[in-house]
């Protein structure tokens, strides 16, 4: 489970900055953040307001270290920032030190806030169709808990990503699935699933280098 990990040091709860955070490969079946999905769920955050409550197990993976795991993992971000044509704000990623498996587009949200890049809501913007920072506060002052002090995440350590390969795919798969009718199976497959590759992990990552 994802107590297990905690518990054995695998993973850590702990807020993490938006402007820290990229996109994981394996985010939503390799699809990443969409910069439609993240202006509107902007909107409708900003309307709503913003509510650690309301967030669906945020989790994800500290950004691998030097090597072709972390190769990818920069090519991907930079491709999909690319991709988002100014509408989510490309994070540099000498910056990143976060990659969420679910809840990316809430970090985006955060982000397409700070950035003040082009937006699609006149709500949220000003005269020129950038998005407003200062408007945005205005109208929804709860965003502030999220730019100033960050998201509560479950961060699970680079090691285990080596070790477990196919975790982050499973975790994303399981997270963003929390309003399908088969919420409760996927979550029970996720229990035993965590349960299997967390045990193999402390094996693999407790070995010593031959």
């Amino acid at each position: 489970t994802v107590q297990m990990c905690l518990d054995e040091g695998l993973a850590e709860k702990r807020n993490v900055m938006p402007r820290h955070t990229g996109i994981h490969p394996e985010n939503r079946g390799k699809t990443g953040v969409d910069p439609f999905n993240a202006q509107k769920l902007t909107l409708k955050i900003s309307m709503q307001g913003y509510s650690e409550t309301k967030l669906e197990n945020p989790m994800g993976f500290e950004k691998a270290s030097a090597g072709p795991l972390h190769d990818e993992q920069q090519l991907f971000n930079e491709r999909n920032f690319a991709e988002g044509n100014g509408y989510i704000k490309p994070i540099p990623f000498r910056e990143i030190e976060y990659l969420p498996v679910t809840c990316s587009h809430t970090v985006a949200a955060a982000n397409i806030i700070e950035g003040e890049g082009p937006g699609l809501h006149d709500e949220l913007c000003d005269e020129k169709g950038n998005i407003d920072k200062s408007k945005v506060l205005q109208l929804c002052p709860s965003w502030q808990e999220a730019l100033s002090q960050g998201i509560p995440c479950v961060v699970f350590k680079r090691e285990l990503e080596v070790a477990c390969s196919e975790l982050p795919a499973f975790l994303s798969r399981a997270g963003n699935q929390s309003h399908d009718v088969h919420s409760k199976e996927t979550k029970v497959q996720l229990m035993l699933y965590m349960e299997h590759s967390s045990e193999l992990s402390l094996i693999h990552i407790s070995e010593p280098t031959r």
